[in-house]
C-alpha cells in the first residue's frame, strides 16, 4: 500500500533512482507471503514477467523532452495528465511499474503514440520567493487501469525525431474509498518522500538549498552572496533536474 508524502544517467536521477528500485523490489519482499483475508496482489504481479527495454537508452540531458504529472499519485481508474516540453514535434509514453518481475525489474503497463509535441516556455523565479512552476497545456492523459496494483510507475517519453528519453515517476495508491473496487486493507504502509524529492529539485536553477540553486546572475551560493540564492517555496509543476 502505497501513500504520498507531499521522482541522467541511463535510469532516474542519483538517489531518487535508488528509492524507486528500493520500492519497487520491496513490493515483492513485504508481499511475498499469503495474506490473511484478501488476495496479495502485489507478490501475485511481480510474477510476471519484466520487461529489460525499460531504460533510458538516449538520456535528454538538455531539455530535449522533459515533463511533470499533474499529480503525484493516483487511484486505479482515476486519470493521470501529463504535461510534456518536446524539441520533437511528436513524442510516445511507455508505463513501468517498478518491481521484481522475474529479476528484470520493471512491468510494461501502457504504451501511447503519436502524441503531440512542443517546446515549452521555461517559466523564470517568482519575486520575492523564488518559485518556479510552470502552466505547460496538457500534453496527453494516462488512463490507469481498474486492474493496477499499487507502486511506483514511470512514464518513460521519447521523442519522435531525435530519440531522446526522461521519466515522470508517479504513484498507484491503494483505493481509499470503503467499498470501491479493489479496496482492502494492507499490513504495511510504504510513504514515499516526494515532497523531499521536490526540494531538492533544482530544475529551473532553484531548489530549496543554497547548494544546488543559482542566483540571478547564474552563480552558485556563496558565503559572500549578499542574497539567497535558493527558493523559499517549491512547485510541484515542474520537471526534474538531471543531477
Amino acid at each position: 500500500m502505497f501513500r504520498q508524502d507531499a521522482p541522467k544517467s541511463r535510469r532516474v536521477p542519483g538517489f531518487l533512482a535508488a528509492a524507486l528500485v528500493w520500492m519497487g523490489s520491496l513490493g515483492l519482499l513485504v508481499y511475498a507471503g499469503p495474506a490473511v483475508g484478501y488476495p496479495n496482489s502485489a507478490s501475485q504481479e511481480n510474477q510476471r514477467s519484466g520487461t529489460p527495454e525499460w531504460e533510458l537508452a538516449n538520456p535528454a540531458l538538455a531539455h530535449e523532452i522533459e515533463g511533470y504529472a499533474d499529480d503525484v499519485s493516483v487511484e486505479p481508474g482515476e486519470t493521470l495528465r501529463l504535461h510534456v516540453s518536446s524539441a520533437s514535434p511528436r513524442f510516445s509514453v511507455d508505463v513501468f511499474r517498478m518491481g521484481w518481475y522475474g529479476g528484470r525489474v520493471p512491468g510494461a503497463f501502457l504504451e501511447l503514440r503519436e502524441m503531440a509535441g512542443g517546446k515549452r516556455a521555461a517559466p523564470k523565479p517568482r519575486d520575492p520567493d523564488g518559485l518556479i512552476e510552470c502552466s505547460w497545456p496538457v500534453s496527453c492523459r494516462v488512463p490507469i487501469g481498474p486492474d493496477w496494483v499499487s507502486g511506483v510507475y514511470l512514464a518513460r517519453l521519447t521523442g519522435s525525431s531525435d530519440g531522446k528519453q526522461s521519466f515522470i515517476p508517479f504513484v498507484v495508491r491503494e483505493p481509499a474509498r470503503r467499498g470501491a473496487v479493489g479496496a482492502r486493507r494492507a499490513p504495511i504502509l510504504i510513504q514515499l518522500s516526494v515532497n523531499t524529492w521536490q526540494a531538492y529539485n533544482n530544475w529551473g536553477g532553484k531548489s530549496l538549498y543554497d547548494f544546488n540553486s543559482h542566483s540571478a546572475a547564474g552563480r552558485r551560493a556563496s558565503p559572500s552572496t549578499a542574497r539567497t540564492p535558493r527558493a523559499g517555496k517549491r512547485a510541484a509543476a515542474r520537471a526534474r533536474a538531471n543531477s
